[in-house]
């Protein structure tokens, strides 16, 4: 929305448009905000930690398969034994390294850091629930959101030194869909 004002009116200029200044919120919207990042958050971390699991079972299957396979193959009809030896170090090295992989180095971060965003999270559910009955002040609200910040902060920190999660619109879509559910079946929706 922008504001009209009229800038060197004596001048003779034309009116200019203006953004207008953003309307202040109150300490238990930005609470209640900040709170439906944290669950949506915990719900995104959680979609990650499953997709980078499933991944790690079918690499792992794949290679226990392919491995078992080739050996079998080898030993029954002894051909191409190049081939089959080759297929067989290939799957050795892979599985060697396969804990190097960013999808296992995702599923490790992410489910730590899941079980630590759950801690906040009840930590800030109890939080919502003082500030619904009335028990907190402004500035009490305000301090338990920064509260929330730093200690969100500090674990994707720990956990995501270097970087972030990839983005990916699917699982986005699925952690907002399950952020909502909880937030209507839990507080109506606020």
């Amino acid at each position: 929305m922008h504001a009209k004002s009229k800038i060197g009116e004596q001048a003779g200029e034309r009116e200019t448009a203006m953004p207008s200044a953003p309307q202040p919120k109150t300490p238990q919207l930005r609470f209640w905000n900040s709170l439906y990042e944290l669950v949506f958050h915990s719900y995104l971390l959680q979609e990650h930690c499953q997709k980078a699991a499933n991944i790690d079972r079918w690499v792992k299957a794949g290679l226990a398969i392919t491995s078992t396979a080739s050996l079998g193959i080898w030993a029954v009809f002894k051909a191409y034994p190049e081939i089959w030896a080759g297929i067989i170090v290939t799957t050795q090295i892979v599985s060697a390294t396969s804990k190097q992989l960013p999808f296992t180095a995702r599923l490790k971060a992410s489910s730590a850091c899941v079980h630590e965003f759950r801690e906040i999270l009840n930590w800030a559910e109890a939080k919502w629930c003082e500030i619904l009955d009335g028990e907190l002040t402004d500035g009490q609200i305000n301090k338990a959101r920064s509260d929330m910040q730093i200690r969100t902060a500090k674990v994707l920190k720990t956990h995501f030194p270097l970087d972030g999660l990839p983005r990916d619109e699917e699982l986005n879509q699925r952690a907002t869909n399950q952020a909502e559910q909880y937030l209507t079946t839990q507080y109506g929706g606020q």
